[in-house]
């Protein structure tokens, strides 16, 4: 029934978790009130002088067995208890491998989307770079057009002006 607990959603297994404690109380109260009622009764034949012997042995053996029986649940407790905590314990890091998980995810999307944004600045580097040498070459083009407006104009001043003087 713990294991089962276990299993559960928390507000679930809470609520669980104190009934069967409540319950192992209760067993254990019951088992005292029957020890009781046990050595009452042995105690009471004892008086009567109805026990001999080899009944006395077997009243031993009768109490050293339901206390190694006793031990006996005792030890089972404990390891129900070790269990519960395993069970915990693995539920824990199984939730924390899932929060790994999802945090690698993020990385790995963020790692994906930094060296798309990487390639998309190369390409815009050499955009960039191949305009600005665009924008030398056309001054340079520009420049040699205004040097042969220029020199057209010298030469068409210097015509104009050479027929006037003959």
């Amino acid at each position: 029934m713990e294991q089962e607990c276990l299993s559960l959603h928390v507000s679930k297994r809470n609520v669980l978790q104190s009934k069967i404690r409540r319950y192992r109380l209760d067993l254990e109260e019951q088992r005292k009130k029957f020890n009781k009622c046990e050595e009452s009764f042995w105690e009471s034949r004892m008086r009567e002088g109805g026990i001999d012997e080899e009944e006395e042995k077997k009243t031993e053996l009768r109490s050293r067995l339901l206390n190694v029986n006793d031990r006996m649940e005792n030890h089972v407790g404990r390891l129900g208890n070790v269990n519960r905590v395993a069970v915990e314990t693995e539920m824990t890091m199984t939730e924390m491998a899932t929060n790994l998980r999802g945090h690698r995810e993020v990385i790995i999307h963020g790692l994906e989307e930094t060296k798309e944004t990487s390639s998309l600045l190369n390409r815009t580097n050499r955009i960039i770079t191949l305009l600005h040498n665009k924008e030398y070459f056309n001054k340079a083009i520009l420049m040699l057009v205004i040097a042969m407006l220029f020199l057209i104009d010298i030469l068409i001043f210097y015509i104009k002006f050479l027929k006037r003087r003959h």
